[in-house]
C-alpha cells in the first residue's frame, strides 16, 4: 500500500498508494483518521495517491519500480 520516494528536507518520505472499491468524498483524511488508531504519527503517509488498479507482474507480485518511477516522473514535470 505504501512506498518511499525521494524527499526535499528529509530525503524521503512514505506515500500510500490506494485502490478504491467504493467512492470516498476525502480519502486523505479518511485514511489518516484510521491509521491514527494503529500506528504512530511518525509512521502515518503524508502522501497518498489513488490508483485504478496497483501494477502486477506475472506471478501478481506489486511492481514497487513501476510505483516509483510514476512518482519521479510526476515530480520532475
Amino acid at each position: 500500500m505504501y512506498k518511499t520516494y525521494s524527499y526535499i528536507k528529509w530525503g524521503e518520505t512514505v506515500k500510500a498508494f490506494i485502490v478504491l472499491i467504493d467512492e470516498v468524498q476525502d480519502i486523505t483524511q479518511e485514511c489518516k483518521r484510521f491509521l491514527k488508531e494503529k500506528l504512530a504519527g511518525y509512521k502515518i503517509p503524508k502522501l497518498y495517491e489513488v490508483l485504478p488498479q496497483l501494477p502486477r507482474n506475472a506471478t501478481g507480485r506489486i511492481l514497487k519500480n513501476a510505483l516509483r518511477q510514476t512518482t519521479e516522473v510526476k515530480r520532475s514535470v
